[in-house]
């Protein structure tokens, strides 16, 4: 018994103990937090406040992940290393020692956590996101309808991403939006929900004119079509496919070239702007109507620079003339020799500048030029460089707000007191004192300058507070910009996706092909990247049934993988998304062209992501090389398809076997892939080969994008593929577009089950147009091709017309076919 009951009372006193410690370190951890709270929360999370990119310092589990806190390790813990090195606060006293070694201590008991338990947040759906919208658009005024539109945060919220960042995020698009108007007062998007995820503008307000936001919807890579009857509203009411966007998406692509010089309407030249702006540079500098400094050099640059002040009726106009490398003893680049300029006698000679400009509204916007005043979207590393992006290089935009994140940009003038001190030396080069009078009158000093310097910097401060935000040393649009630029998460990548992290994994496992690409994600800690992710997100979307927001019963029956390969060494097939595009376009307004009219493909299928190639045909038809003769002609045998393989104009092993299956001049129908689909890989597997319809070739060449040039081409213009039985491109070589379909534009044209009429497109049906009612052709010139670039390649006006021309057979020819599952069909 005596046994017995000393069993109990060290039991009872170990949990004493225990308990004892857990209150301790509970006790250690509240202190932390409010330590944290006290010092250091005004800047990092506050009201949004994102200094240095932190704006989460009172959200624990954050800062484990970023490891600003390293639970038994203190000097591996960033938060830690800055306090213990006074690098925080930054404009405040530092911790005392006590404070440190608070700190300290707690990181090195394991870190406990600070943070209250809350319960979890409620996951909002997309449908529960679309009756928000339907429910807030009926309530506009009928007439304003179509001017509203609309972003979203609901994934940011339904990734846990933490109050305060949500915060700084909200005021980070505020700030763009408004950074991106000519109107002449702030106007805040306005939440429609109370968890404040959804954000409504009148594009009105901004001076944005009707094709903007067409613009941006069609940028916009994370498309989704749902079957909501609040999401059909939205589409009506607005009168915008794309009516609501991403707002971090949105934040990160507009802030760069070419939506953020879209938007603003940024003129192609600094003369444009300034005649713009109401400003004649010359004539101010010949009147000493601008206030400038010059130093030896600025943030951005290694090298001197100059800025230059002008007046303008919205508020001041800088300029900045940057050079690159001064080298030698006299050189025009050097602004202490040659403090006047440009276009003068014995003036400088810039390589580019950054223009900032006044927006009615009181904040900025930004112009980068070379030393021509040609608008360039990068400024040239050897002159400029941005530390804080991976390149390096400054972008228009985003770069030059983070660097302006307080306005412009307090700095001594280093000339007037050169030229001062050294008045005689300025004298002989200069014209005598009539010279250097000019001189000291187009540098005035410092006093002046800080006045200006002052004056603007209220300006800018006055605007981003009416935004909502508040003027940091660190920029919050940059904060969002370089989040939404990180590495993706099982939890951040479901939450785009619509979905909740579970049911997310469990159709990313049910769906294999989509398991090699986004398996990682279902193991602990894995990530994608943002590319990766923006690349695969059209296929996935289809693949994975992202319009279906409940839990699937079947995820493995109900989705189809985003690419398809029916056997190694086999075509593969990419699954292309229903959708609405912009079929055609009056470029040439020739006979054959089609006037731009909408086109519904109403179901998704399977296109393959390339021309067939020979290889593929080896795999298909099982033909090896005892099936051929000496000749290199086909041996006929049952079941080798040699109906479809004598299509092949030249001999079969002429040229490489990775390039295109070429003049394939019978297949005009289905009949004539007869052979092919009675193949037992393809028919008795329950598969089918078919051509696309010419709208379904277009959409799917086209991306999506309803732009011309599509913007996924970029400049790739001199890249197209030149396929070639004997050289050029393999037909998987180069860039693929956003649906991964590879050389949609070439020299091999592509067989449509078309009929070609040139008056079909006239009044075709909206509706997934299966091509005019004509008897079969006797002529394969009557068949419709699409996609062939003949000689045009690097010629904008030939790519477009390959894009979007119709026409018949009169070149060389490959089969990009349709895979459908008969099983679907015959359902």
């Amino acid at each position: 018994m005596n046994r017995l009951i000393k069993l109990h009372v060290y039991a009872f006193f170990i949990y004493f103990v225990a308990t004892v410690s857990t209150i301790a370190q509970d006790a250690t951890a509240l202190k932390v937090r409010e330590l944290l709270e006290s010092r250091c929360y005004y800047c990092h999370g506050e009201d949004g406040a994102a200094e240095g990119g932190l704006n989460f310092i009172l959200n624990y589990d954050r800062l484990v992940t970023t490891k600003q806190i390293v639970p038994e390790e203190p000097l591996k813990s960033g938060l830690y290393r800055k306090i213990a090195l006074d690098d925080m606060p930054k404009d405040d006293e530092a911790l005392s020692d006590d404070e440190k070694q608070l700190i300290k201590d707690w990181i090195a008991a394991g870190a406990p956590s600070f943070n209250p338990k809350k319960a979890a947040r409620a996951f909002i759906n997309p449908r529960q996101v679309y009756d928000y919208l339907a429910d807030d658009i009926l309530k506009q005024p009928e007439d304003d309808r179509k001017y509203m539109r609309y972003f979203s945060i609901v994934h940011l919220y339904n990734a846990g991403t933490g109050e305060d960042e949500l915060e700084t995020y909200r005021r980070g698009l505020s700030k763009l939006v408004n950074s991106l108007s000519w109107g002449d007062t702030i106007e805040v998007p306005q939440a429609i929900d109370g968890a404040k995820t959804i954000y409504r503008v009148d594009i009105r307000d901004y001076e944005w004119e009707g094709g903007s936001w067409d613009r941006i919807g069609d940028e916009f890579p994370y498309k989704i079509k749902y079957e909501f009857d609040s999401y059909e509203t939205l589409i009506r009411e607005t009168q915008a496919l794309i009516p609501i966007v991403n707002a971090d998406w949105f934040v990160t692509a507009a802030a760069i070239p070419p939506l953020y010089h879209d938007l603003l309407e940024v003129p192609n030249t600094a003369n444009e702007l300034e005649s713009l702006l109401g400003i004649n540079v010359k004539l101010n500098i010949e009147r000493g109507r601008v206030v400038r400094a010059g130093f030896n050099r600025s943030g951005v640059s290694g090298n001197n620079r100059m800025i230059e002040r002008h007046r303008t009726l919205d508020g001041p106009y800088w300029k900045s003339y940057d050079f690159g490398e001064v080298d030698g003893a006299v050189n025009k680049r050097n602004i202490f020799e040659r403090p006047l300029g440009p276009d003068v006698a014995n003036g400088f000679e810039h390589d580019g500048g950054e223009l900032i400009f006044p927006l009615p509204n009181g904040l900025q916007a930004y112009m980068l030029v070379d030393g021509k005043g040609a608008r360039i979207d990068k400024g040239p590393i050897s002159i400029v460089q941005d530390d804080k992006r991976p390149d390096r290089q400054v972008i228009n935009g985003l770069s030059c707000m983070s660097c302006h994140a307080r306005g412009i940009i307090v700095k001594q003038d280093q000339i007037r007191p050169t030229v001062i001190a050294n008045k005689l030396a300025y004298e002989q080069a200069f014209n005598g004192n009539e010279g250097v009078e000019h001189i000291l009158e187009l540098y005035p000093g410092q006093e002046q300058l800080d006045r200006l310097f002052k004056q603007d910097r209220d300006r800018f401060d006055a605007a981003v507070k009416a935004t909502g935000g508040r003027v940091t040393d660190s920029e919050p649009i940059v904060t969002l910009a370089l989040r939404f630029e990180e590495e993706i998460n099982l939890a951040r990548a479901a939450a785009e996706s619509g979905l909740p992290a579970n049911e997310f994994a469990r159709r990313v496992k049910a769906t294999p092909d989509l398991g090699r690409t986004l398996g990682l994600l279902t193991v602990d800690g894995g990530t994608v990247t943002r590319a990766a992710f923006r690349t695969i997100f059209p296929s996935m979307a289809a693949a994975l049934r992202l319009d279906l927001v409940d839990p699937l019963k079947d995820p493995k029956t109900e989705t189809r993988p985003a690419r398809f390969q029916l056997y190694e060494g086999g075509p593969e097939f990419a699954l292309i998304p229903s959708g609405k595009f912009t079929m055609g376009a009056e470029i040439r307004k020739e006979v054959f062209d089609h006037p731009p009219h909408e086109v519904e493909i109403t179901k998704s299928f399977y296109l393959a992501t390339s021309v067939l190639t020979k290889s593929e045909v080896f795999a298909m038809t099982r033909l090896d090389e005892t099936d051929l003769d000496d000749d290199g002609d086909i041996i006929p045998r049952e079941g080798l398809a040699v109906e479809f393989l004598a299509l092949n104009g030249p001999k079969f092993l002429e040229g490489q076997v990775a390039h295109p299956f070429e003049r394939v001049d019978g297949v005009r129908n289905e009949l004539d892939l007869k052979p092919l689909n009675n193949l037992p890989t393809i028919g008795l597997a329950g598969y089918r080969f078919r051509l696309p319809t010419e709208a379904e070739w277009e959409y799917a060449a086209r991306g999506g994008s309803n732009a011309l040039p599509p913007t996924w081409l970029g400049d790739e213009l001199e890249k197209l593929g030149d396929f070639n039985t004997t050289e050029g491109l393999e037909p998987r070589a180069g860039k693929p577009n956003p649906f991964g379909l590879y050389g949609v534009l070439s020299t091999v044209g592509n067989p449509v089950s078309d009929r070609y009429d040139p008056n079909y497109y006239r009044v075709s049906p909206q509706k997934d147009p299966q091509g005019p009612e004509l008897p079969e052709p006797d002529d394969f010139m009557q068949q419709g091709v699409r996609g062939n670039l003949l000689n045009g390649r690097g010629n904008y006006e030939a790519v477009l017309a390959a894009l979007i021309k119709r026409g018949a057979s009169d070149g060389r020819l490959g089969l990009r076919l349709v895979l459908e599952f008969i099983e679907d069909d015959d359902k």
